[in-house]
């Protein structure tokens, strides 16, 4: 009687902690810290290198491992390219956080580049 008793116990107390944790979890929400946008070697720039091969867009947040985050250019923002795709100011795009501190790979555009304009064209005209 005394080991059937003493397992109740056990299993209440086991279901309260693992329903605390839920709780817990559950009101810990997707928090932004920083967003911005960093050189290769993952400093942080305020105005964008539009002749660099290549720059990063820098997300850092606080639970945000494998949340879908959607960016979108502001108005006044320099066009760029993301996964080869041509994103002009007010269009968006959208990715996984991967971690606490994320980075993404962006291209800025170049308009003395070629391969840029060619790029763009393309993308427009589709």
């Amino acid at each position: 009687m005394m080991d059937r008793t003493f397992l109740m116990v056990l299993m209440v107390w086991l279901f309260s902690i693992v329903s605390l944790f839920a709780q817990t979890n559950d009101t810990l929400g997707l928090e932004f810290v920083d967003l911005y946008y960093a050189d290769k070697n993952r400093e942080k720039i305020s105005v964008p290198n539009i002749g660099a091969p290549h720059s990063f867009l820098v997300v850092v947040s606080k639970y945000g491992y494998g949340e879908y985050v959607t960016v979108s250019l502001n108005e006044g923002d320099e066009p760029l390219f993301y996964k080869r795709k041509y994103i002009a100011p007010l269009d968006s795009f959208a990715f996984v956080l991967k971690g606490d501190v994320h980075c993404e790979k962006v291209v800025f555009f170049n308009p003395l580049n070629p391969k840029h304009i060619r790029r763009r064209n393309k993308q427009l005209d589709n």
